[in-house]
């Protein structure tokens, strides 16, 4: 049940996109740049899903947001001291 719900929620874009990886596959292995191949395909990975935020989403790096707004729970040395200086921990 799991697989066939794991193949039927793939796209039919990502089933083309992963085969034609395969097919490529031996031919990079014949001009011995697989190990180029398989980084490229990572960096590639990378890039495709860094995607965009949008209007009102925080990151969850603060230096991204803005005036460096950090997300609740964001466990930092300021709130440390700050809890220091209270007697909290």
């Amino acid at each position: 049940d799991i697989l066939l719900m794991a193949l039927f929620s793939v796209t039919m874009k990502a089933w083309i996109i992963i085969t034609l990886w395969f097919l490529l596959a031996p031919i990079a292995r014949k001009y011995e740049v697989g190990p180029l191949y398989i980084l490229a395909t990572g960096f590639l990975i990378i890039l495709l899903n860094l995607g965009r935020r949008q209007q009102g989403d925080v990151s969850a790096y603060s230096i991204f947001n803005e005036d460096f707004r950090e997300i609740p729970g964001t466990f930092n040395a300021e709130r440390i001291d700050r809890d220091l200086r209270a007697g909290q921990l």
